[in-house]
């Protein structure tokens, strides 16, 4: 599945350019985020996919950059 985001802040925005933003290794539901810390997951709202790293790395078609894909399979 390909997803994609943008945001522009004149425009409402539909569920299919929201993501919301989980902190995995938060202690408590008050627990606050900690840029260097905190692990986070990236859920796409409509889909309900979450990106992760697939392993891979791109050849230099693709700048050699690494491969995220959008995983149905969310583990908690």
């Amino acid at each position: 599945q390909e997803v994609s985001c943008y945001i522009d802040y004149n425009v409402s925005m539909t569920a299919q350019n929201m993501w919301r933003v989980e902190i995995v290794n938060r202690e408590s539901e008050d627990a606050t985020w900690d840029s260097i810390r905190s692990l986070v997951r990236l859920v796409h709202l409509d889909s309900g996919s979450a990106l992760r790293f697939s392993g891979r790395q791109l050849p230099s078609w693709g700048f050699n950059q690494h491969e995220v894909v959008a995983d149905k399979a969310v583990t908690h």
